[in-house]
């Protein structure tokens, strides 16, 4: 299952690169990092996607508008592809952080549930935020995974509406976080900056090829390293096509 291969490199990430209190044990969770962990997705879903694509579905509408009165789109048409790129990276961290929610839960994924054929995206952004705040309410393990998944399994009819794909998404989210790590030829090169900002060193497992070294700052904040790369979302934009015209 690909999505139970996708959990685990984030619960490595967690571990490995973010030194998160990350477990498998139910007996060992940490309750103060999962309200944590849980923060970070409501901040990704809320703060983040939610906005992105009101801005996108608006200039969308722009761009239909313009085409029914020919007036000019050019510029609308440039927007909408940078919003959707935001809305792509946004699917990414969702997914991403609802998997870190379940590592912190020490629990694995399950299957998608049934998805609603004839639901709408709006509807589906409804359901997502009513099961998050949900998540708040419950410590039942049983319904947190229930809950999870039927948050993921909206994610992944979403991303199909703005013809996004859901684990390339995810996959391009997962490489750009494992380049936070440094190699330990940048933390040599970057020894001065280190030592004058009072930053800690630890080599880790590395998580991709040569990067094994976790640098964070004063307080404990992860240093991205200097060939920190952002989310390359050409495979998740390329892989469906977008038809809003219609």
């Amino acid at each position: 299952m690909k999505l139970k291969l996708l959990q685990q490199r984030v619960y490595n990430w967690q571990r490995d690169v973010a030194d998160q209190p990350v477990t498998k044990t139910p007996t060992q969770r940490n309750l103060p990092f999962i309200a944590k962990q849980l923060g970070f997705v409501r901040s990704e879903w809320f703060e983040e996607f939610l906005d992105h694509a009101e801005d996108y579905n608006g200039t969308i509408a722009m761009i239909e508008d313009g085409i029914r009165n020919d007036s000019p789109i050019a510029d609308y048409l440039e927007e909408a592809d940078d919003l959707r790129e935001d809305v792509a990276d946004d699917i990414g961290d969702v997914a991403f952080t609802l998997l870190g929610f379940l590592n912190a839960n020490a629990i694995e994924v399950g299957d998608f549930p049934a998805m609603l054929i004839n639901c709408s995206v709006g509807m589906r952004e409804v359901y997502i935020s009513e099961k998050i705040d949900k998540l708040e309410r419950t410590t039942a393990r049983s319904e947190v995974l229930t809950l999870v998944m039927q948050c993921l399994s909206d994610l992944h009819g979403i991303s199909h509406h703005y013809g996004i794909g859901f684990y390339a998404a995810l996959e391009a989210v997962c490489d750009s976080n494992d380049t936070k790590l440094w190699t330990k030829a940048e933390v040599a090169a970057g020894a001065e900056k280190i030592k004058a900002n009072n930053w800690t060193v630890v080599e880790v497992h590395g998580v991709s090829g040569d990067r094994c070294m976790r640098v964070k700052n004063g307080d404990s904040k992860l240093m991205k390293s200097p060939s920190f790369t952002p989310p390359d979302l050409k495979k998740a934009l390329d892989e469906c096509q977008v038809l809003f015209l219609t």
